[in-house]
């Protein structure tokens, strides 16, 4: 089940006609987020994510909606 809100993990910022995403949760070997995706009107985008790496995953922008799930299987989405 996909759960709305929960973007704490991260911050969105839009630079241009992308989205950058800027991880603010610890990225540990026992808890990350392994991936990001934005469902968009032409098809979903999707970054891996890696634990112990802090980095910004940029997407190109578009309407649609971004998922993203933790380790633990929990998964969440935020219209964007």
């Amino acid at each position: 089940m996909i759960e709305e809100g929960g973007s704490d993990a991260f911050s969105i910022r839009t630079d241009g006609d992308e989205l950058v995403i800027s991880i603010c949760h610890p990225m540990t070997k026992d808890f990350y987020i392994p991936f990001i995706a934005l469902e968009g009107w032409n098809g979903v985008i999707v970054r891996k994510l890696y634990p112990e790496w802090d980095a910004d995953v940029i997407i190109p922008r578009q309407k649609g909606r971004l998922v993203w799930a933790f380790s633990s299987g929990r998964a969440f989405s935020e219209k964007v």
